[in-house]
């Protein structure tokens, strides 16, 4: 019996199909081989793993007002304020401003001692007022809440300290999981010990993050710290640092006597507050050549004069009698509140 030509015909397509898909496998996995495998055993790559997915944070529970946060980082309980004003609108992206406290001071000091409420209210930004970690000090011999800022020394040597710039950024990813944060007008301002750590970790580690910084009651830095701080690298950002000619715990800490230096050129000539000055402005690429405003009470050196074009500046603040405070209104004579003048400096400083 003779087969019929449509049913040949089938089977010839049907052997070259087979004949076909033989050559493009056999071709496909030559071309998978490395140069020395190439023949038709050589064996497959295993397929790379598919990445775990990174469980996004759970949005905080907030109102407006004050609220309390108690949030574990690296195994360890760590506490901050955040204070949300009335006009909050989840809707248009708003500023946040961080507060660090001074030496065995807590955030809700700064809460309850500083002016940045009453300013975040008028100007409808978030402010937040974190908790540092406690160490026995070799200064006092005495437990105290500390920011790690590279100049502290504790008693017991085998003293592990706190990654305080992991707390900050942890903090970061809980607002922006929660809050509509403006990314480009991030700011971090600090007194005393805060301020050290604003100055010393944040502004070097994290200025990619703040916009702009400003700090109060910090004095010129003790040897040690200059000496671990690379201030060779340069930073594009932004400083404002208010002082009192009537500081005597930082006179006494670094061995200075009193009262600093109130008047422009007695500044500048000073061996503790004229290389701070220089050293800073060339830290932030500015030049050493400096404007001067003064009065009575207060005397103000600016540097603005960028050395690649930026738009950066530096200002220092000395005011004449005050002792070792965080300005708020009425804590200094010449009544400046460091929240209104650093929140006017923060919003000529945004980020890139």
């Amino acid at each position: 019996m003779k087969t019929p030509k449509n049913t040949i015909l089938k089977l010839l397509i049907f052997l070259s199909l087979i004949t076909l898909s033989a050559c493009v496998f056999r071709s496909q996995r030559n071309q998978e081989a490395s140069p020395s495998q190439t023949h038709e055993t050589a064996t497959a790559l295993p397929a790379a793993p598919t990445p775990t997915p990174v469980a996004a944070l759970a949005p905080l529970q907030f109102v407006t007002g004050r609220n309390d946060y108690t949030i574990t980082v690296d195994n360890t309980q760590r506490e901050f304020i955040v204070y949300v004003p009335a006009g909050y609108d989840p809707n248009r992206p708003t500023p946040v401003v961080l507060m660090f406290h001074g030496s065995n001071q807590s955030g809700i000091a700064m809460y309850e001692r500083t002016g940045w409420i009453a300013q975040a209210e008028k100007e409808n930004f978030i402010v937040v007022f974190p908790t540092s970690w406690k160490y026995l000090l070799t200064s006092s011999n005495k437990v105290e809440d500390k920011w790690y800022d590279l100049v502290m020394e504790v008693t017991e040597p085998s003293v592990k300290f706190k990654d305080d710039v992991h707390f900050v950024k942890v903090i970061l990813d809980q607002l922006d999981a929660t809050f509509s944060v403006d990314k480009k007008r991030i700011f971090a301002t600090g007194f005393s010990n805060g301020a050290y750590f604003v100055v010393t970790r944040l502004l070097v580690q994290m200025n990619d993050v703040f916009a702009a910084f400003a700090t109060g009651g910090m004095g010129p830095s003790p040897t040690s710290a200059n000496e671990m701080i690379d201030t060779t690298v340069p930073v594009n950002t932004s400083l404002y640092k208010i002082f009192g000619t009537r500081d005597t715990l930082i006179a006494e800490l670094l061995g200075l006597s009193v009262p600093f230096p109130f008047k422009a050129d007695e500044i500048m000539n000073d061996p503790n507050f004229g290389p701070m000055l220089v050293r800073t402005a060339a830290q932030l690429e500015l030049d050493s050549a400096y404007t001067l405003q003064s009065d009575a009470n207060v005397t103000t050196l600016t540097f603005n004069q960028s050395l690649v074009g930026a738009d950066n500046e530096l200002i220092f603040q000395m005011i004449r009698g005050m002792p070792h405070a965080y300005p708020n209104g009425s804590n200094n004579p010449a009544g400046l509140d460091a929240a209104v003048l650093f929140w006017e400096f923060f919003m000529r400083h945004p980020a890139p």
